[in-house]
């Protein structure tokens, strides 16, 4: 067979075929194509289809934690309103009971802004000064004494009768702080005493120097309200002052030295009536403190203007609430006492325990 002689039959044969074999390539291809788009697409739409359903999804749920918040923020609004209702009504309800019992004791708007005003603690409404009579006690017992329970006691019977409770560790403050005192002392200030601590200042021989480092250390050591300046001078002469200085000047630099330590209460006792010059140095003056009871006009004729800025003390009488109520039309502060009656004072301290009616004289004062 002589190959040569049959190439050009065989040549278009083969471009035939090859023509063929691309077409088919090209049909494949494109279906291949076709079918990986159609992969792609499907995965795409799909993607897409499961995205948008998630999305609608979360978005039901957002919807549906944001109903569920919502009603939850309404609830707690609701709850909350109800709350400030609440508190609201009993706020309002406890200044309108306030209030009322404030009715019982006149309003105290005409005092001056520099007149300490005596809180009560435990209570809503501050005491008028001027208006309502108090008692004043020498406590001068210990605090484990009975004595202590027992002023406390009247004090949460008749809260609105003011209490000035004076405490003497050891003819004032003591070589050092004790815990039995401040235990004592916060006990009475809790119920609404005022405590005030023991200062003698020797009628105005002591020096000046030496009953300020006393006060200091009241401050120091306990949590008071004020100072009671025994042993005042009543006539007018000389203090001992480290300076040239009177008797008045020397009881106002005390005053002024309390206050530069936080006590606006200051009580000054002469004993008896003293010069009218020393009227308005300290907080309260005690004008009487003696055996028997003082005449009404005495004390009507010294105790001008504010009468809390007055104190009344006397020792060894029984309790009449006619003259207790007398004495209370002029002086602020007043304490009467049977302690010790008939004994002399030289063996018996008439403020080493309270009056068999301790509890009569508060009440009297309430009303």
């Amino acid at each position: 067979m002589n190959i040569g002689s049959r190439l050009p039959n065989n040549k278009s044969s083969s471009t035939f075929a090859g023509i063929a074999i691309v077409i088919i390539v090209a049909i494949v291809a494109s279906s291949f194509q076709l079918f990986a788009f159609g992969i792609a697409a499907g995965s795409s739409s799909s993607t897409s289809s499961t995205s948008s359903s998630t999305t609608m999804a979360v978005a039901a749920t957002t919807s549906t934690e944001s109903v569920t918040s919502a009603s939850v923020v309404s609830s707690a609004m609701t709850n909350t309103s109800q709350s400030s209702t609440t508190i609201f009504t009993q706020t309002t309800q406890a200044f309108a009971n306030t209030t009322v019992r404030a009715l019982n004791v006149t309003s105290n708007s005409g005092n001056n802004d520099s007149q300490p005003i005596f809180t009560r603690r435990m209570i809503a409404t501050k005491v008028p000064r001027g208006q309502v009579a108090g008692v004043i006690v020498p406590l001068y017992t210990r605090p484990s004494d009975v004595s202590w329970k027992e002023v406390a006691q009247e004090k949460s019977l008749y809260p609105f009768v003011p209490i000035i409770a004076i405490i003497n560790p050891a003819n004032g403050p003591g070589s050092g702080p004790n815990e039995q005192w401040t235990d004592g002392i916060k006990a009475l200030r809790t119920s609404g005493i005022e405590v005030v601590g023991y200062v003698a200042t020797g009628y105005g021989s002591l020096s000046i120097a030496s009953v300020e480092a006393q006060v200091q250390n009241y401050s120091s050591w306990y949590k008071l309200d004020g100072i009671f300046f025994d042993e005042m001078a009543s006539s007018n002469g000389t203090g001992n002052c480290p300076f040239s200085c009177t008797m008045q000047q020397y009881y106002r630099a005390l005053v002024v030295y309390s206050a530069g330590l936080g006590y606006r209460l200051t009580i000054g006792n002469p004993g008896g009536t003293p010069d009218m010059s020393f009227n308005g140095i300290m907080s309260v003056l005690v004008i009487y403190e003696g055996s028997g009871s003082a005449a009404v006009s005495e004390i009507k004729n010294f105790a001008q203007g504010n009468k809390s800025d007055y104190g009344y003390i006397s020792i060894g009488v029984g309790f009449n609430s006619t003259e207790e109520k007398s004495y209370s039309n002029y002086v602020g502060w007043i304490y009467m006492t049977d302690y010790c009656t008939g004994e002399s004072v030289n063996v018996c301290n008439p403020y080493d325990g309270l009056p068999s009616y301790f509890g009569s004289l508060v009440s009297s004062l309430s009303g």
